[in-house]
């Protein structure tokens, strides 16, 4: 069985399973990408300003598998010092929906709760659990989904999340000026360049707060590198080239073969 390949199946929770997180390798660009796609988020909600200790961070998970998030906030983030979560994800798969509630793993004072969902024929505004949700989460699904759907998503996603909150995109990054329309062809119905991306979010009255890379493999961006970015590659390669990889395709969202956008509403000129 090719192990790396069921590990990184966004559809599959092995990756944050309890005893894995033990054996994560940086020098496996894979490993070091799926860390910094989630500690990024888990970072920003941190930043996020409450009234007081009670008040929780509530989080709408859009094809959430396993929970996975949930699993990786709850075994690296969550503490007293950090906001509890109130955690709705939605999942299409009854299968992995049953799996994901039966499974509790450990003691936390954040709530979850996973959901059954077709996004082609649901509203998010037919999910009465919040009003508004401070943080959601599209996270490698617009691709697997049409386009029209898609849209619906964001638009959705732009009309549910709070004053204080924020959208987390991810998705593949095409590399359509090598002649490469698709990175996964053979699950992915379509793939959105960062521009298209970046204009699917601001046409639904949103500003992007934040775009990164994750993932990258040297063999495609190396000819795409400024000399400061070439020299930084090659000094982080001392640590592996997995994490140099990474780290660089992090920095650089363009030449990454996905990105990660962090959106919130549009405040406007105060």
């Amino acid at each position: 069985m090719d192990q790396e390949k069921d590990v990184f199946d966004d559809s599959s929770a092995i990756f944050f399973k309890s005893g894995f997180l033990g054996k994560i390798k940086f020098s496996s660009a894979w490993h070091v990408a799926f860390i910094s796609r989630y500690t990024s988020t888990c970072t920003e909600i941190t930043k996020i300003k409450r009234e007081n200790i009670e008040d929780v961070v509530t989080i709408l998970d859009v094809g959430c598998g396993n929970k996975t998030f949930y699993q990786f906030w709850s075994k690296s983030f969550d503490s007293l010092l950090r906001p509890r979560v109130d955690y709705l994800g939605l999942e299409y798969d009854q299968e992995v929906v049953n799996e994901a509630n039966a499974t509790s793993g450990r003691e936390s004072v954040s709530k979850y709760e996973v959901m059954q969902c077709d996004l082609n024929t649901t509203s998010f505004h037919d999910i009465k659990k919040h009003d508004k949700y401070d943080v959601i989460l599209l996270q490698e699904i617009l691709e697997h989904i049409p386009k029209e759907t898609a849209l619906k998503l964001i638009k959705e996603a732009s009309e549910l999340v709070s004053d204080r909150g924020f959208i987390v995109i991810s998705s593949p990054n095409p590399k359509k000026d090598e002649g490469q329309e698709f990175v996964w062809p053979e699950n992915h119905i379509q793939e959105f360049t960062l521009d298209e991306m970046h204009d699917m979010i601001t046409s639904n009255g949103l500003s992007v707060r934040r775009v990164n890379g994750w993932l990258g493999k040297a063999r495609y961006f190396k000819k795409h590198l400024s000399s400061n970015n070439m020299a930084l590659y090659n000094q982080l390669k001392n640590i592996s080239q997995g994490f140099a990889a990474s780290t660089i395709a992090f920095l650089n969202p363009r030449i990454a073969e996905c990105y990660i956008f962090i959106a919130e509403k549009n405040k406007g000129i105060l």
